[in-house]
């Protein structure tokens, strides 16, 4: 049996973390909880099924809080299985992400500050969107695009702004909060618009600029000036900077070197953490920063309903529905979490299949397969991909082309490396390329049979309208 032990040391104060571990707990199947004092320690011991690669398995958790004097806090956890099939990997990886994450996501502190923190995306498109559009969701929410640019004729990275309140006792926190939360709301903002959001990180590159009518080229790096907060932005982390500061040259917020042995397992870590002192100007930006109604007339920019067909360069509308959208996010996570997990991998899928797989067909369509084999699992039973696809296409319904996207072009790419949309068979000269224009066709239908499918299944289950409509 493999058992692995993390020490916390979280203090709970007099805030509600115990409470909170407690409800948490009780989501879980088949759950049986053993309470006993062990020296100074509340111990709760939990029994319950869960998922493991995909498999149920009995996972057992010790939670031990520490109780001395005016001292509380969460002081370890345990975690093992009798199952012999889950190893510690397995163990780890639970851990983390169905444990320590949900805790350490939220703020257990009694001083706590209302910040209003801004984080910087960008989409590739030739238009983009326009308009201001506040959403209350978890938390509330204001994006907009941060500048009004020239449109180009061609597909160019527009930046899109997101305001997030979040109550926090630290700035860093603050920021973590809004980043994560952001990272949330993008997914799904991508599905309802077809489009992918990167989360702004500058680089070095070459550029060609005028000079004196002339022509010179220049190796600098990317970035921008935001004009509302006077911030200069080169990404989320250390390189955002107040004018104020930009000057400085002290060592960034957060540090981090590890060192490794020969077997490449770590022997230290050193983390320097200078956020206090580099980030006072920041701090005051984001605290007195505020969310504001729009300050223009919205009406022209909405479109009347989510478009469910694949976007080939229109002018991007955000769906009038939207608030009614994230707000049935709400309930579901409440209601069904398990659908709204399904539903939520499906998003941040789909971003992906919309970002990374932008400059290459085979990865975007397999992906976007993907996306929709994880929304299957939303059915409550094991539902196939090209079942889910009959059910929620129905006329539309193609089994050929559905068994050659989730047999060959996933099946093909994710597991032999094969592409299937000529990304090795260039040709310029296009006169003759029959093939060409025979996989483009296949490429486009598929975009499109995969998005509807997604869209027929948020209007039934998320928007709940019939499924005549």
């Amino acid at each position: 049996m493999n058992k692995i032990e993390k020490k916390l040391e979280i203090p709970i104060n007099n805030s509600s973390l115990d409470d909170y571990l407690k409800n948490e707990f009780q989501k879980k199947n088949q759950l049986r909880v053993i309470h006993e004092y062990v020296e100074e320690f509340d111990v709760y011991r939990f029994s319950f099924i869960d998922r493991i690669r995909e498999e149920e398995a009995q996972i057992n958790v010790d939670v031990y809080i520490l109780n001395k004097g005016k001292l509380k806090q969460l002081n370890k956890m345990t975690i093992y299985s009798p199952d012999e099939n889950i190893n510690s990997y397995d163990l780890d990886h639970y851990f983390f992400s169905e444990l320590y994450y949900p805790i350490t996501k939220n703020d257990y502190g009694d001083k706590k500050a209302s910040y209003t923190v801004r984080i910087y995306c960008f989409i590739e498109h030739d238009v983009g969107f326009k308009g201001e559009y506040v959403i209350t969701w978890d938390n509330k929410i204001k994006f907009k695009p941060l500048f009004n640019e020239k449109q180009k004729n061609t597909v160019a990275e527009r930046i899109v702004c997101f305001d997030v309140e979040v109550d926090a006792s630290s700035l860093s926190q603050a920021r973590s909060k809004a980043y994560n939360i952001t990272k949330e709301f993008i997914s799904f903002l991508s599905v309802l618009i077809d489009t992918g959001f990167h989360v702004f990180d500058s680089k070095f590159t070459h550029y060609i600029r005028k000079v004196d009518g002339g022509l010179i080229g220049e190796f600098e790096r990317q970035a921008f000036y935001d004009n509302e907060l006077e911030l200069f932005v080169m990404d989320n982390m250390n390189g955002l900077r107040h004018k104020l500061d930009y000057k400085a040259v002290e060592q960034p917020a957060f540090y981090n070197i590890g060192f490794v042995n020969e077997n490449f397992e770590a022997k230290s870590t050193m983390i320097y953490n200078n956020d206090h002192l580099m980030n006072e100007n920041l701090e005051k930006t984001f605290l007195r920063h505020k969310i504001t109604n729009p300050t223009i007339d919205m009406r022209e920019y909405y479109s009347e309903d989510i478009n469910e067909s694949a976007y080939y360069g229109f002018e991007l509308k955000i769906p009038r529905n939207i608030r009614a959208f994230y707000k049935s996010l709400i309930e579901l996570k409440s209601d069904d979490n398990k659908k709204y997990e399904a539903f939520k991998n499906c998003c941040r899928l789909y971003n992906l299949s919309h970002t990374a797989g932008a400059r290459e067909s085979t990865l975007m369509i397999s992906y976007l397969v993907s996306s929709v084999e994880s929304l299957a699992k939303a059915e409550g039973k094991k539902v196939s991909f090209s079942e889910f696809m009959s059910k929620y296409l129905k006329e539309d319904y193609d089994k050929d082309l559905c068994d050659f996207l989730y047999g060959n072009v996933r099946s093909g790419h994710f597991h032999s490396g094969e592409f299937f949309f000529q990304e090795f068979a260039l040709s310029l000269d296009v006169t003759f390329q029959t093939e060409y224009f025979r996989m483009r066709d296949k490429y486009i239908k598929a975009r499109n049979i995969l998005r509807k499918a997604i869209i027929s299944w948020i209007r039934i289950h998320i928007l709940k309208k019939p499924e005549t409509q």
